[in-house]
């Protein structure tokens, strides 16, 4: 489930990159236009999406991960059903000692609590999330899907 408008309007007001007035604005566009709330917040604020990304892994005390940092790791991805990786937009981006980092779009607590149960009967570990643009992480999903299709040819 994705985020509810209001989780991401809130955020973008605590980290400042729109004020209560464009709030309003932000929550006119979104209900008169049928704007996507990240989209109406970036072009009301005008800063890329990522930005609004960010402040929401701030709000929620995780951490943001971009487009650099989502290399997957090739031995976690095998374990993963890829339908499971595009239908919850998860990617296995780094395996440390105690646990598995995993990126994923913003979402509700609840939805982290189902995908995190999922993942840890097949990665052996606990998983710790964190946030990436939900675009970015489509192209990293699609690539390293793609790269892995090659590799078993």
């Amino acid at each position: 489930m994705a985020l509810a408008f209001r989780t991401i309007l809130d955020a973008s007001v605590r980290a400042g990159i729109i004020d209560a007035d464009t709030a309003v604005k932000v929550r006119q566009d979104v209900q008169t236009k049928s704007m996507d709330p990240i989209e109406a917040i970036s072009r009301r604020a005008r800063i890329p999406v990522s930005s609004i990304y960010q402040a929401v892994a701030e709000d929620k005390g995780i951490p943001y991960f971009g487009r650099e940092r989502l290399n997957p790791r090739a031995e976690l991805m095998k374990k993963v059903p890829a339908s499971l990786i595009r239908r919850k937009l998860i990617l296995p981006v780094l395996e440390e000692s105690d646990e598995i980092i995993v990126a994923s779009s913003p979402m509700e607590e609840v939805d982290y609590k189902q995908i995190r149960e999922s993942l840890r009967s097949v990665l052996d570990k606990p998983i710790k999330f964190v946030i990436a643009n939900p675009d970015d992480l489509k192209f990293a999903i699609e690539t390293a899907l793609r790269l892995d299709k090659t590799d078993n040819v």
